[in-house]
């Protein structure tokens, strides 16, 4: 099995939440709730991202920000919220999913996720 499909395998069956790949190889993954596991690689070792392929199990839009804050070169989600995918794509990150929704919701399910509520209208990461 290639390494871009091992690494969507390990997120679609929960095995890892967020898994970041370079040069054919998956050097980083994780399992966690939300957008933790990612934001903990960007700030323990910022540099794992960049030029790095990044799979989540759901990308929002801060996530993205993050991902092209870290330089990542793609970026696939299990569900990726449709302001994530575009701001990817203006920032020159391809997006891929399997699901494409409005938003991201919150927990309970009833309203935005404060963390997409928070970016929806930012565009510089920083």
């Amino acid at each position: 099995m290639q390494m871009e499909e091992r690494a969507k395998q390990m997120i679609r069956t929960g095995k890892a939440s967020c898994v970041i790949a370079k040069g054919g190889e998956i050097v980083r993954s994780a399992a966690g709730k939300g957008i933790a596991p990612l934001l903990s690689f960007y700030e323990r070792e910022p540099e794992i991202l960049k030029g790095a392929d990044v799979f989540d199990r759901v990308v929002g839009k801060a996530a993205a920000m993050i991902i092209i804050l870290g330089g990542a070169g793609k970026a696939y989600g299990k569900i990726m919220s449709a302001p994530a995918a575009a701001y990817l794509v203006r920032n020159g990150c391809a997006a891929e999913y399997e699901r494409q929704i409005d938003f991201i919701r919150n927990r309970a399910g009833d309203g935005l996720c404060p963390l997409e509520r928070a970016v929806l209208s930012m565009e510089d990461p920083k």
